[in-house]
C-alpha cells in the first residue's frame, strides 16, 4: 500500500513538471525527497534537549575591575563544551571589594541550588563552605588555604572545597628583595595591608623577621576600605617609607589604579602582585598570569560537573611567576633599573 502511494506521488509530480517545463528529476530522487520530508521533523522532534547545569561565580571585586578574568573563565568553560544558554547556567555576583557581603551572596547562589561554586579567592570559599558542606566549590586564587583551614592539605583537601594556589604570602618577601635590588638605598619599606584581615597580619611577624636579614624595617600600613588609601599612604610617608609593597588582598588589586596614583604622588616605588598593578603604574610586579589561571579554573569545574570528588582532587600550585617592570614609572620617579632586573624581566612596559 504504501509502495503505490509513493509511486502515484512520484508520477503526479513527474507529469507536474512536464507541464511546467521544469526538468524532470529522477524517481528515485522524488522519492527520496518525499521520505525525508516526512522522517525529518520527526528525527528532529525526537533528539531531547541538552541539560543545563547550574555554575556561581562569586568574584571579590567588581566587574569593571576583574571582567576580563571572568571572561578568561567563561572562555576555558566554552573550549570544554560548556556554553550559557545551552548547558550551562552562569550566575555571576561581585562583592565590590567589601569581605562582609561574602557570606550573603554566597547563601543567594545556594538558593539557586547551583550545581558548583567558582569562588574567585579562598575567602570567598571560605564563607561559601561555612554554609554548605555538600555543595562543590573550586576557588581559583588561593593566598592560604592550608593555614586558613579551607582544604586539610594540597595532596587531599578532605571537603567540598579545592582549586588553585598562588603563593601570595610566601611570595611578599621575594617582591621586596626585588624592590631592594630595584632600589638599593631602600631601608624602611611600607607595608599595605586590608585591616581585618588575619591571613595577612598572621604574615607580618615573619616578614619582618626576613626583612631584617636585608637591612629593611617594616611600616605597616592598614586600609579597611578604598577611603582609606590616602591616609595609608600618608602615614607611610610621614614615617619614612622608600618603597611600599602589599600583603595581597583584593580591595588593592580592585583600586590598583588609584593605588598607583598615590604611590606616584609620595614617590613611593613599589612592587605588587599581578601584572594588572604594573600595567595601573606600579613599579613592578612578581605575578602569576591571572588570566591563564581564570581559564584554567575551568578545567577542575568540567571534572566535578562530569562526576569527580573535590575531596580528592589536589590543590594545584601555580609554578610559573613572571617579572614585571613599568620603566615610564621608573622614569617619573627618576629611577635608573639596574641590568640585573631589566635582564629577567619577562615583560618591560615603556
Amino acid at each position: 500500500m504504501a509502495h503505490s502511494v509513493y509511486q502515484h506521488a512520484a508520477r503526479a509530480l513527474g507529469r507536474a513538471a512536464r507541464r511546467a517545463g521544469d526538468r524532470v528529476i529522477s524517481r528515485r530522487q522524488i522519492l527520496l525527497g518525499f521520505a525525508t520530508s516526512l522522517c525529518a521533523p520527526y528525527g528532529l522532534r525526537a533528539q531531547p534537549p541538552e541539560r543545563q547545569r547550574r555554575v556561581a561565580f562569586i568574584g571579590s571585586t567588581t566587574r569593571a575591575a576583574a571582567g576580563h578574568l571572568l571572561n578568561a573563565y567563561v572562555a576555558g568553560m566554552r573550549d570544554l563544551g560548556w556554553v550559557e544558554g545551552r548547558n550551562l547556567v552562569l550566575d555571576v555576583r561581585y562583592a565590590g571589594g567589601d569581605p562582609a557581603r561574602y557570606t550573603s551572596l554566597a547563601a543567594e547562589a545556594l538558593a539557586l541550588k547551583p550545581d558548583v561554586i567558582v569562588a574567585g579567592t579562598d575567602a570567598v570559599a571560605r564563607a561559601a563552605a561555612a554554609l554548605t558542606k555538600s555543595v562543590p566549590i573550586v576557588f581559583i586564587l588561593g593566598f592560604d588555604p592550608v593555614g586558613s583551614g579551607l582544604v586539610q592539605s594540597f595532596a587531599r583537601p578532605g571537603g567540598n572545597v579545592t582549586g588553585f594556589s598562588i603563593l601570595a604570602f610566601e611570595l611578599v618577601a621575594k617582591r621586596a628583595a626585588l624592590l631592594k635590588e630595584a632600589v638599593p638605598r631602600l631601608e624602611r619599606l611600607g607595608v599595605l595591608y586590608r585591616e581585618g584581615d588575619a591571613d595577612a597580619q598572621r604574615s607580618l611577624a615573619p616578614l619582618a623577621s626576613e626583612m631584617r636579614k636585608i637591612g629593611v624595617t617594616l611600616i605597616p600600613a592598614g586600609a579597611k576600605q578604598a577611603d582609606d588609601l590616602p591616609k595609608a599612604f600618608e602615614k607611610m610617608a610621614q614615617d619614612g617609607a622608600q618603597g611600599v609593597i602589599e600583603m595581597p588582598e583584593p580591595l588593592f588589586f580592585q583600586e590598583r589604579q588609584r593605588v598607583a596614583e598615590l604611590a606616584l604622588k609620595h614617590r613611593l616605588p613599589t612592587t605588587f602582585t599581578t601584572v594588572e598593578h604594573a600595567h595601573a603604574g606600579m613599579l613592578m610586579a612578581y605575578a602569576v598570569d591571572l588570566v591563564a589561571m581564570f581559564r584554567r579554573a575551568a578545567t577542575l569545574v568540567d571534572k566535578i560537573l562530569k562526576g569527580a570528588n573535590p575531596a580528592t582532587m589536589p590543590v594545584e600550585q601555580a609554578n610559573v611567576y613572571e617579572l614585571f617592570l613599568n620603566l615610564r614609572t621608573a622614569r617619573a620617579l627618576g629611577l635608573t633599573l639596574p641590568a640585573s632586573l631589566l635582564v629577567r624581566a619577562t615583560r618591560v612596559i615603556e
